[in-house]
């Protein structure tokens, strides 16, 4: 018979996307509003990673601010998402892009169709293969 150790949260190891994304109340820095458009270009179902619910400050600095419903959708090497508002008699909805955009990348090594990148801005490292 095998036996589980219970681990609480506080000893759980967090990964690092969930330690940068600061507390439960804030948008996770960095980030940039971006239209319906963006958003549904930037949204590849097939490699979502992880999914998060918050209620994040109408207004970042103001703790009294209104709650707004937020849902973020994290991939391999960025994040986007979607943050309601529920203004009678109708909803409205904002829309983000999160974490660097990997403007400055440089290609480590290449094996045929496998490469391995580097960000030269924020040091993410990712690796993909372009075979199609």
């Amino acid at each position: 018979m095998s036996y589980q150790k219970l681990i609480y949260m506080e000893e759980f190891p967090k990964p690092k996307y969930m330690v940068d994304m600061g507390s439960y109340n804030t948008m996770p820095v960095p980030y940039k509003e971006i239209t319906h458009d963006e958003f549904m270009h930037s949204f590849f179902i097939y490699c979502l990673e992880v999914q998060d619910y918050r209620q994040v400050h109408e207004e970042p600095n103001n703790r009294m601010s209104k709650l707004l419903i937020t849902r973020f959708f994290w991939f391999q090497t960025f994040g986007i998402a979607i943050q309601e508002f529920q203004y009678y008699p109708e909803q409205k909805y904002k829309y983000y892009r999160l974490g660097c955009e990997h403007n400055k990348t440089k290609e480590v090594s290449s094996w045929d169709c496998y490469h391995k990148v580097d960000c030269l801005d924020c040091g993410l490292h990712w690796e993909y293969d372009s075979s199609g």
